[in-house]
C-alpha cells in the first residue's frame, strides 16, 4: 500500500497528475460505497429484517436480480441468482405483512400501489399534443 501511495505522489502531491489519474476516477465509487454502508448499518440498527438487508446488499453489489441465460446456453441450465431469491423473499414478506396500504408505505414510494394513487399521479402529468391532431372546437359565432 505504501509503495502504491508513493507511486501516485503520496500525500505531498495530492493534486498532481499521477494522483488525478489513479485516485480521482475512484472517488465517486468510494463515496457511494461509504453511503451504501452507512445506509445498511442504519437499516440494521433500525431493525429491518435480514431478508431486506440481504436484498439491499445484493443491489449494492450490482448483482442482476433476474438474470437471463446467455445466448447458446441450454434453458435447463438456467438457475435464478441469489439476488433473485432475495428479491422474491422480500417481496413475499412485504405482501404478507401488508394488510393495509399504510404497511406498504414503509417499503414502496411508487405511485402504482393503489388505483387512487395511480390516478392522482396520471392526472398530475403534463400532456403534450400535436396541434394538428387536436380537433378544432366549433365556433360559437
Amino acid at each position: 500500500m505504501k509503495s502504491r501511495l508513493e507511486r501516485v505522489g503520496g500525500y505531498e502531491e495530492h493534486r498532481g497528475a499521477s494522483f488525478d489519474r489513479h485516485i480521482l476516477p475512484r472517488c465517486r465509487l468510494l463515496a457511494e460505497a461509504i453511503g451504501n454502508r452507512m445506509a445498511y448499518e442504519a437499516a440494521e440498527n433500525a431493525g429491518l429484517s435480514l431478508d431486506v438487508l440481504l436484498l439491499y446488499e445484493r443491489i449494492c453489489l450490482c448483482e442482476d436480480l433476474d438474470p437471463m441465460p446467455a445466448p447458446g446456453r441450454a434453458v435447463q441450465a438456467y438457475a435464478p441468482s441469489r439476488a433473485s431469491e432475495s428479491y422474491n423473499a422480500v417481496l413475499a414478506q412485504i405482501r404478507s405483512e401488508s394488510a393495509s396500504q399504510s404497511d406498504l408505505d414503509d417499503y414502496v414510494t411508487a405511485p402504482i400501489t393503489s388505483d387512487e394513487s395511480w390516478e392522482s399521479f396520471m392526472n398530475g402529468l403534463r400532456a403534450f399534443r400535436n396541434l394538428d391532431e387536436v380537433p378544432a372546437l366549433p365556433s360559437k359565432l
